[in-house]
């Protein structure tokens, strides 16, 4: 069997499960309801109960998770814990430059009999370096 029919079976199920499930634990579990208020609309005070923009949820979400982790674990763990995601982000950086320069100097044999020059891969490996500069700036301008 083609292993793009089993992604493309496990993917539809996956998505199905998530809105029927998603939706029985919502309504019968949690008794979510859109007129009910959140606490920070609730009890506003500009201090501690600010509404805000959704786009800062995720960002706010992963800093106070990082952040409690702290409190758990002795401080030698944290900084070998740093030390180590310190390593594997340079190691991530050195396999992405390999992978980059390979692409510089290398062409790419297609299945179909065509070749692409490097400098194809390269401009898009580029492209995909300025594009989230590019994005940042944008959501920087919307503020």
């Amino acid at each position: 069997m083609n292993i793009l029919f089993i992604v493309g079976g496990g993917s539809l199920l996956l998505l199905l499960a998530y809105f029927t499930y998603g939706k029985f634990i919502s309504k019968k579990v949690f008794e979510i309801d859109d007129k009910n208020l959140g606490p920070s609309i609730e009890m506003e005070d500009g201090v501690d109960y600010v509404p805000t923009d959704a786009k800062y949820l995720a960002g706010q979400h992963f800093s106070a998770i990082a952040d409690t982790i702290k409190e758990y674990v002795s401080k030698r763990v944290w900084i070998l814990f740093n030390i180590f995601i310190f390593f594997t982000l340079i190691m991530l950086i050195v396999a992405f430059t390999d992978i980059t320069t390979l692409a510089f100097v290398n062409s790419i044999d297609l299945a179909h009999g065509e070749v692409i020059g490097g400098g194809a891969t390269a401009t898009s490996s580029i492209l995909y370096l300025i594009l989230p500069v590019i994005m940042g700036f944008l959501l920087n301008s919307q503020r």
